[in-house]
């Protein structure tokens, strides 16, 4: 039997988001490191080790963006999938889907306040980190 999607619809200043978008990717990347502190070394060494550490890599080499003070409190609407059970992939995708919301939220107050450049630029980085962590590739518990 099939479980049910739990959608919720949340809201948060953007500061906020962009911050909790990046705590749980990094969440994630220490869940990863303590992985593969935890192989034996010769998986370390091994392609399971490799792609492990390549995750880890890809989520270490993004910076979380500075939101300027103007855009901070900027609401930002998103959907939240509340399955009691996520995997690793689901919860990459729940940070992608806040840092869309976000990047939404900036890119619209870059439209309404032409003069001001600080919602483009930031929306700009967030679809960089986006497109960064779009790429992310969780390896399986047995693979």
């Amino acid at each position: 039997m099939a479980r049910k999607k739990k959608l919720v619809t949340s809201e948060m200043p953007l500061a906020n988001a962009v911050q909790e978008a990046f705590a749980d990717a990094e969440g994630l990347r220490d869940e990863l490191q303590e992985w593969y502190d935890n192989l034996p070394e010769n998986f370390q060494n091994g392609d399971k080790g490799d792609q492990l550490q390549s995750a880890i890599d890809a989520l270490e080499s993004v910076t979380e963006p500075d939101v300027p003070e103007a855009l901070q409190d900027i609401p930002v609407s998103f959907v939240v999938n509340q399955k009691r059970r996520k995997s690793r992939n689901d919860r990459m995708r729940d940070c992608i889907a806040l840092l869309q919301a976000a990047g939404e939220a900036a890119a619209n107050f870059a439209e309404e306040n032409e003069e001001d450049e600080d919602g483009a630029v930031l929306a700009d980085e967030i679809d960089s980190v986006i497109s960064e962590w779009e790429n992310v590739e969780f390896p399986g518990m047995f693979s």
